[in-house]
C-alpha cells in the first residue's frame, strides 16, 4: 500500500515537473518506490486442472546492493514437510 502511495505521489510530482521526459518520469518513480531490502511470508495456492488444491507456504527476503543495480533474492519454503528448506536464490 505504501509503495502505492509513492508511486501515485511520484507520478502527480512527475507530471507537475514540466520538462520531464517520460523516461525521465518512469525513472524517478521507480527510484521512489524502490526499497533497499525487503521480507515476506506468503501463501502459494496451486489448483490443478481437476480442483485439486497443493498449499505452499514461502518466505521470502530480498535486498540491494550496488546502488540498486544488483538484486539479492532469497525464497525459501516453511511447508509442507516434502519441501520444506528448499530454497531458490536468485541474483
Amino acid at each position: 500500500m505504501l509503495k502505492a502511495i509513492f508511486f501515485l505521489w511520484s507520478m502527480a510530482y512527475a507530471v507537475y515537473a514540466g520538462d520531464l521526459s517520460p523516461r525521465e518520469i518512469i525513472k524517478r518513480s521507480q527510484d521512489v518506490v524502490k526499497l533497499s531490502a525487503t521480507e515476506s511470508v506468503s501463501t502459494l495456492t496451486i489448483i490443478d486442472q481437476k480442483g485439486r488444491r497443493r498449499v505452499r507456504k514461502l518466505a521470502q527476503v530480498s535486498k540491494l546492493y550496488d546502488g540498486g543495480k544488483t538484486e539479492k533474492r532469497l525464497v525459501r519454503f516453511l511447508e509442507p514437510a516434502d519441501v520444506k528448506g528448499t530454497g531458490l536464490l536468485t541474483i
